[in-house]
């Protein structure tokens, strides 16, 4: 089939693409970035913590493989409408949690409905665009959704400068935002289903060489990153002791700059290849930890997520590119399931050995630095990760 057939097969981007994008990162940054902060000002335990982080990221990958598997056949648009409306009444729930263990429950759920969003998503987004331009449509999209994620910490931080001092703002938001991205999504046009279901067809990808390398390599990478997960909120709660609107300033900053990047990096990926972004992007996440470990203001906090951003939007315009070059047609949601499902039990595994590494060590020496230790020794394993993605096959266009 020639390239311009390809092309033609391309359906218009229409507006509410765009609309689902910023309803859909508005939501899943908020619930994200607060529940773990809510769980620290709550009193839970860092093995409670990192039980949590690790049973989330678990839940919301799991299941991914099926749930591609079941949108490449059945529509994609069903599993994100399900997705964005189940996750929206868990995040309400949420404001009615009183416990550790009632959180840890809910975010369960929450994980579970929400990850029919993922693979959905991206593979909706492979029917938009061809492998030439890929990078910089998705860059122009993800813009649009940072910039709606930097949006929603600017609103939470100037609500709860002097008014507003509940965590409840946040989940409210955030709900709201995921029941008008459902709806959004019931107005997109998407191609048909091409391929029957069959469960074997969740185990194609294993049968791809090349991209297995990617899932074994990706599993590496999302322990070494969840590792730090459950050790972050007691360095923004608990040794910084940053107020509602100092955290929402924080992520506001990071989301301005990934928002001022992301645009760039598209391009440039569509130019140099995906390859070189990817491994300067994981690589240079070990610099997180470092930052947070050496942090004693949330200013400090705010100086290293808007430094780093950059290393973020590498990542989040150089993954899927990747993960939809390497997917045949018909199969992009499939394939992005795959990578979920490493993203969920790398993060599982790296969540609950960082959450009972830092228990453990701090009944030895004293909390705050079995933190810090505990951070180091994160950032250690994040730039062995990242560098190791220079052995996998380059998959986009290459144009001197």
């Amino acid at each position: 089939m020639g390239m311009k057939e390809n092309k033609e097969e391309i359906i218009e981007i229409p507006r509410t693409i765009y609309g689902v994008s910023a309803s859909l990162s508005f939501s899943n940054q908020i619930t994200r970035r607060f529940y773990p902060l809510f769980a620290a000002s709550i009193n839970t335990p860092v093995s409670v913590m990192g039980l949590l982080r690790s049973m989330e990221n678990l839940s919301s990958s799991i299941l991914q493989l099926f749930w591609g598997n079941l949108a490449d056949k059945f529509g994609k648009k069903l599993f994100l409408f399900i997705g964005l409306l189940g996750g929206g009444f868990c995040t309400g729930l949420l404001m009615k949690v009183s416990n550790p263990y009632q959180l840890v429950l809910l975010i369960l759920f929450w994980s579970l409905l929400f990850s029919m969003t993922g693979p959905s998503w991206t593979g909706l987004l492979g029917d938009y665009t061809i492998k030439e331009t890929r990078g910089k449509v998705l860059g122009k999209i993800g813009t649009v959704g940072e910039l709606s994620g930097l949006a929603s910490m600017l609103i939470i931080a100037i609500l709860t400068y002097e008014a507003w001092s509940s965590y409840s703002l946040p989940f409210l938001l955030s709900a709201s935002l995921s029941f008008l991205g459902a709806l959004l999504v019931l107005s997109i046009k998407e191609k048909k289903g091409q391929i029957g279901f069959n469960l074997n067809d969740i185990f194609l990808v294993l049968k791809d060489r090349s991209f297995r390398k990617f899932l074994v390599l990706s599993l590496i990478f999302w322990f070494s990153m969840g590792f730090a997960w459950p050790l972050f909120p007691y360095i923004t709660v608990k040794v910084v002791s940053a107020t509602l609107w100092q955290i929402a300033l924080i992520n506001a900053g990071m989301r301005a700059m990934t928002s001022a990047t992301q645009g760039l990096f598209g391009r440039l990926l569509d130019k140099f290849g995906r390859k070189p972004f990817m491994v300067i992007g994981c690589s240079g996440l070990c610099l997180f930890p470092l930052g947070y470990a050496m942090a004693r203001s949330w200013i400090d906090l705010f100086v290293v997520n808007v430094l780093l951003g950059p290393f973020l939007s590498a990542v989040f315009v150089a993954w899927p590119a990747f993960i939809l070059d390497s997917a045949p047609e018909g199969r992009k949601a499939t394939y992005s399931g795959a990578n979920s499902f490493t993203f969920g039990f790398g993060s599982f595994i790296g969540s609950l050995v960082g959450g009972y590494f830092v228990n453990l060590l701090s009944s030895l020496i004293q909390f705050n630095r079995a933190l810090s230790l505990g951070l180091i020794l994160s950032a250690v394993i994040r730039l062995l990760s990242g560098l190791s993605f220079l052995v996998v096959s380059e998959t986009g266009p290459r144009k001197s």
